[in-house]
């Protein structure tokens, strides 16, 4: 798939917010967050690897893929100017680290050094979710959409006997999931290519 030479305009986060929330009572508090969200792009980007200055407190983040030898059905996306995956947390610092932990075993993220992040603290976890749910909505995350399966929840003998989710059918390496998967690798490529087409990456971000 081919990237618009322009970034396609996006609606406010006010407009997405009356949307996906119709009726939804707008205050001051909400207005804020919603400043918040709208100002998350200019906030420092750094791999997962290097988690020095994230805090320990609530907030958003988000996640980038940037390789130079990307898997070919994400290679539109793979210079750092479209995000992948969206999550919240109590903890900012406790969830990417888990994050960090649980790539470091797959050789298509490099260890977790494929993976860029930028993170948003907030108030509190409920306003990092709400946050969340709007950047979903707004964005449609490749990752969050349609190749689920990127967690933070170490493996367990239970999460052992799971399928093989989407994620890992793509991103071979970590040791979770080894029932037959529901979908064929080839089919998930399918997916990832029709979303792309539905919803063109925007350029948010300069490349990395």
């Amino acid at each position: 798939m081919t990237r618009n030479a322009a970034p396609t305009p996006l609606p406010s986060a006010k407009a997405i917010t009356h949307l996906a929330m119709p009726g939804y009572p707008w205050n001051d508090e909400l207005e804020r967050e919603i400043v918040m969200l709208d100002e998350a792009v200019h906030t420092p980007r750094a791999t997962l690897t290097e988690l020095g200055e994230v805090p320990k407190q609530p907030g958003m983040y988000v996640l980038f893929y940037v390789t130079t030898d990307p898997v070919p059905c994400l290679a539109c996306i793979a210079d750092g100017t479209y995000f992948v995956y969206v999550g919240s947390a109590a903890d900012l610092h406790e969830r990417l680290n888990r994050h960090r932990l649980y790539c470091r075993d797959v050789p298509g993220l490099r260890g977790g050094e494929a993976v860029i992040t930028l993170f948003l603290a907030t108030p509190s976890h409920g306003s990092a979710l709400f946050m969340e749910s709007l950047f979903i909505q707004r964005h449609k995350p490749i990752w969050n959409r349609v190749m689920k399966g990127f967690g933070s929840k170490p493996p367990g003998p239970n999460r052992m006997k799971e399928r093989v989710n989407p994620f890992n059918l793509v991103f071979p390496g970590r040791n979770v999931g080894t029932g037959p998967p529901r979908v064929t690798k080839k089919g998930i490529e399918r997916r990832v290519n029709e979303h792309f087409v539905a919803n063109p990456p925007p350029a948010l971000w300069p490349a990395m």
